[in-house]
């Protein structure tokens, strides 16, 4: 960007603000030499050891680029080698970053050309990208295919796999157009550019005169398509951030309902039954008052939630235990100085009236959680470019086999396997709430999903339920982040 040749950026003063690491190869002798280039300071980077992520958390970098300042933020990449954990902590990370800016004209994604294969990295990878990004963000999304040299400047095999993916992107709901053209695609190589730190000292690798044309070719064309880049983005409308804040502060709140909400509904359907049971022994008894009198009561199913010793908040995976309980809710005032047959008769009418009236407060708060779910689910239908990372069972799955390898692994196994079971839980709840749900209603905003939240908190049987498991998963996710500190 600041140099327009090869030859003056390799008598320039040179540039690079993020520290860099990699190998060289002599081509004619296989001597490999280690090359470095920048500060070592910086913790942000992870330089020295290939086999770890090198960025560690979103950083700005300012460019001023003519009469354009461009501010490039890096981020750390997906399918980090520690593990989904890590992946959702940089997410996070990345979201809270991008919440300091009130626009972003371009969300670029970068890949390898020829990549021929559908692997799951890179389905997961995509989609837990698009499954936090707001729809309206579609329009801002880039594809830059680096090392393409070897592709003559194009996007090789992997083209025709993103080519597919964003067709089957565009054949689900909520049906987001990215289309695969041109003005989406960008193919650099940074082989001059690494030519260029390797020359200066101390590295001081000398290159045959081929190999400089070579990567002098090579600037050439990736200075042209940066150019063509630039332009593209100045052209585009920018994306609202907080569109995509919102809609992830939000997804944050509607994951953590998911399970409490599905789980409190079979149980508000078993204490109905319980109650419907009890109805029936209360009408059909016969036998003294003091026995009448054990009976006279409404049982009620209490859940009381208790945080695990050790959770794993990831990705909806549950960080707490849910204890059942059955009460014998009695009203002194129905069997208070019962006595007689008439008393006996009365009291029966009375409790099955108020054990009657309960029922229907139970079918109230149902209605009103299954209402609630399934607003919930059209706001993530309508508003994420993709609800959920609908690979990421298939990742998990990989990760489990890759393990498999090690003897030592049993308890990462059985770490990712419970995850698993925890997610596919989720994953049918959902989806079942989404395929009750009629995405054709009114339009449904963030503050929408704020009401509905505050209106489940004040039901009057399972509200307090309601807030005390959303509590407790809130206290074990702050555990869980300051522990990672």
């Amino acid at each position: 960007m600041t140099y327009d040749s090869l030859e003056s950026a390799r008598h320039g003063t040179p540039l690079c603000q993020i520290p860099v690491s990699f190998s060289y190869t002599d081509p004619e002798t296989y001597d490999i030499t280690p090359i470095k280039f920048g500060s070592r300071d910086d913790a942000n980077e992870n330089t020295g050891d290939p086999t770890q992520s090198a960025t560690q958390y979103p950083k700005c970098y300012k460019y001023l680029n003519k009469d354009i300042v461009l501010n490039l933020i890096d981020t750390p990449g997906i399918a980090d080698t520690e593990g989904i954990e890590k992946d959702n902590k940089h997410m996070k990370n990345l979201l809270d970053f991008i919440s300091n800016y009130p626009e972003i004209n371009a969300i670029c994604v970068l890949l390898k050309p020829n990549n021929a294969r559908v692997d799951v990295v890179f389905k997961y990878c995509l989609l837990q990208l698009l499954s936090h990004l707001n729809k309206s963000a579609a329009d801002n999304i880039l594809f830059l295919f680096t090392n393409a040299r070897q592709t003559n400047y194009a996007p090789g095999e992997t083209g025709l796999v993103l080519k597919n993916f964003l067709a089957n992107l565009r054949a689900k709901p909520p049906h987001v157009d990215i289309p695969y053209e041109k003005d989406r695609i960008y193919c650099f190589d940074n082989e001059a550019f690494r030519y260029l730190v390797a020359i200066l000292p101390p590295n001081d690798v000398p290159f045959r005169p081929l190999y400089v044309r070579q990567h002098s070719t090579s600037w050439d064309r990736s200075v042209k398509e940066c150019e063509r880049l630039l332009k593209y983005i100045v052209s585009l409308p920018p994306h609202k951030v907080q569109d995509t804040v919102s809609l992830n502060n939000a997804k944050q709140q509607i994951v953590l309902l998911t399970q409490p909400l599905a789980d409190l509904s079979k149980t508000i359907s078993d204490n109905q039954k319980l109650c419907e049971n009890h109805k029936k022994t209360i009408d059909e008894f016969n036998g003294t008052i003091e026995e009448l009198k054990k009976k006279l009561y409404i049982p009620k199913m209490t859940v009381i939630s208790v945080p695990l010793d050790k959770p794993k908040m990831v990705c909806g995976h549950k960080g707490y235990e849910s204890l059942m309980e059955v009460k014998e809710v009695r009203d002194e005032k129905v069997y208070k100085d019962l006595t007689t047959a008439e008393q006996m008769s009365e009291a029966k009418r009375k409790q099955l009236q108020e054990m009657e009236a309960y029922v229907g407060e139970l079918s109230k708060e149902l209605a009103t959680i299954t209402r609630c779910m399934a607003k919930f689910v059209c706001f993530l239908k309508r508003n994420a470019l993709t609800p959920f990372n609908d690979a990421f069972d298939i990742y998990v799955q990989y990760l489990i086999q890759t393990e498999k390898h090690d003897a030592n692994n049993r308890s990462t196994i059985d770490k990712l396997e419970k995850l698993l079971a925890s997610y596919n839980k989720q994953m049918n709840d959902l989806t079942e709430a989404m395929e009750k749900a009629d995405t054709t209603g009114e339009y449904i905003t963030v503050k929408d999903i704020d009401d509905s939240i505050s209106e489940l908190y004040s039901l009057k049987s399972y509200g307090p339920t309601i807030k005390q498991m959303m509590d407790v998963q809130h206290e074990v996710r702050a555990n869980n982040h300051s522990t990672d500190k």
